[in-house]
């Protein structure tokens, strides 16, 4: 009887044994980990509600720490969107003081991807047609895969990459990718230019 008198253990005014006490210990476990030992089914979790922080603009075309960087040419953004149909948008900046000169297009809906492409082509072409020619530009996207193909093509020539050939053209291809720099930016930054870009192209993308 001593013996068994050792094992019983006292809970607050009630007196139990370590069987019992296990039991208890078990279902407070179960309560805190959020299910309901009645019938064991997970109890909903609230939710982490998603803090919108606001997103201030840069005063010019680009954000202070880049432009002094492309200070000495043309500033070409592009960017698209994708609803039922593809929007593309170019928003050429001649001087960043000036207002820009906007471009759009409705195309078929295609991959993210391939619309980012098709994005940039568009602005570049745009930008031939109302830049002085052989005037240096750079040209921005938030398409990271555009710009690097773009780049190297740039780099390297269009011989390797016979669809972009075909996309900008047998005859002046090499001629509009001549003097461009291609930059990837941050999208839903602070970046003037690309948000202004992403607006166009949301609005086409009908």
């Amino acid at each position: 009887m001593a013996e068994e008198a050792n094992k019983i253990k006292r809970i607050g005014s009630r007196v139990i044994r370590p069987a019992q006490a296990f039991a208890a210990r078990r279902r407070f476990r179960i309560m805190l980990a959020g299910v309901c030992p009645s019938d064991q089914h997970t109890m909903p979790k609230r939710r982490k509600k998603k803090i919108e922080r606001p997103v201030h603009l840069s005063a010019g075309p680009l954000p202070a720490r880049l432009a002094g960087r492309f200070a000495d040419r043309p500033l070409v953004f592009s960017d698209a969107s994708l609803k039922r149909h593809g929007g593309l948008a170019a928003v050429i900046f001649a001087d960043p003081e000036a207002p820009p000169q906007i471009a759009t297009q409705t195309v078929p809906a295609a991959g993210s991807h391939a619309l980012e492409l098709q994005a940039a082509l568009f602005a570049l072409v745009a930008a031939r047609r109302q830049l002085p020619a052989g005037s240096p530009l750079a040209l921005f996207s938030d398409n990271q895969d555009a710009m690097i193909r773009l780049g190297r093509a740039g780099r390297e020539g269009l011989a390797a990459d016979a669809e972009l050939a075909g996309m900008l053209g047998e005859g002046d291809g090499a001629d509009a990718l001549a003097g461009v720099e291609f930059v990837w930016i941050k999208g839903h930054g602070s970046c003037r230019g690309n948000d202004l870009a992403d607006r166009h192209a949301a609005a086409l993308a009908v």
